[in-house]
């Protein structure tokens, strides 16, 4: 296989009302978003695999961070001044590799 047989993914946005933190709601939809990712579905439909995925968190949060980091995620890279209003740089993290019947 070439390097074009493998993609990556990425993840642009978690985001939950206030209400909704600290209820494993976002872990959730993280390991959601994970499997749909390793499905073999994927394979089938597109006839590539994803190998990673990547996602962009500030620097400031903690909390994503930590439930990044529990779900297999590294930080890989800072990207200053990622985010706006306020200004603030953020943590490249990435899951790699993806393998089917990883938990």
């Amino acid at each position: 296989k070439n390097r074009w047989d493998r993609l990556g993914a990425h993840i642009d946005n978690i985001a939950l009302l206030p209400a909704y933190h600290s209820r494993g709601i976002g872990k959730a939809i993280l390991a959601r978003l994970i499997s749909c990712a390793m499905s073999r579905e994927n394979d089938k439909l597109h006839g590539k695999s994803i190998h990673c995925i990547t996602l962009h968190v500030r620097v400031s949060n903690a909390k994503a961070i930590g439930l990044y980091q529990k779900m297999g995620f590294e930080v890989v890279n800072v990207v200053e001044r990622y985010y706006r209003y306020p200004d603030e740089d953020a943590y490249t993290m990435k899951l790699q590799p993806l393998l089917y019947g990883m938990k």
